[in-house]
């Protein structure tokens, strides 16, 4: 299924890396992000703990005097995790880590979610206003302005992983932003994705 795709993998601050499996790579766009760091395949899985910590200001609303960056102790979620380092500090990286295929209008995108508990209930929110705050069906808060949850949970496997299959209607304008993010029902966040959809 996903070969001849471009896949985009969140690792910690929502940095995107595009991984190519065909000679020519859309890859992802990273939006007022770091640069991509490129890789020839997935990283290896590790533990959280051995991550190093998130510490960047490019948030437009870093050093302000109010921790933004949506995780503990914070004020609001106006930028990603980790985005606020100056008002926040340093954070942990967050444990799950999200995979999402090529975005194009009118075809079918998988999303992978790895690093989960063995045998955990996992969700998947969506949404096009970007950051934010949401209280989705099932009682858990997302970092995203007016998310939707989609409609099946799935529960991780032996190694930790949960796949969705979803067709982005073809509405979908090339360009468009869609923030993801994945949750384990126990309440562990995978960071946001950010998303462009591009042209066949």
């Amino acid at each position: 299924m996903l070969s001849g795709a471009s896949l985009c993998v969140l690792v910690p601050l929502s940095a995107c890396v595009p991984v190519p499996v065909r000679p020519v790579s859309l890859g992802c766009e990273c939006v007022d992000l770091p640069p991509c760091t490129r890789f020839s395949a997935l990283p290896p899985a590790a533990p959280s703990s051995s991550l190093p910590p998130i510490c960047s200001d490019g948030c437009a609303k870093a050093s302000n005097g109010r921790c933004d960056d949506g995780g503990e102790g914070s004020e609001t979620s106006r930028c990603l995790y980790g985005d606020d380092c100056s008002d926040c500090g340093a954070r942990e990286p967050p444990q799950l880590v999200l995979i999402v295929g090529q975005l194009v209008p009118g075809s079918r995108v998988l999303v992978n979610l790895e690093r989960a508990e063995a045998g955990s209930q996992c969700l998947l929110s969506y949404s096009t206003r970007g950051l934010g705050s949401t209280t989705l069906p099932t009682g858990i808060t997302v970092s995203l302005a007016a998310a939707k949850q989609h409609p099946k949970l799935q529960t991780a496997d032996s190694e930790g992983r949960a796949s969705w299959t979803i067709r982005l209607p073809r509405s979908f304008q090339v360009g468009a932003v869609i923030f993801v993010q994945a949750a384990e029902l126990s309440g562990t966040l995978s960071g946001v994705m950010q998303a462009v959809v591009q042209a066949s």
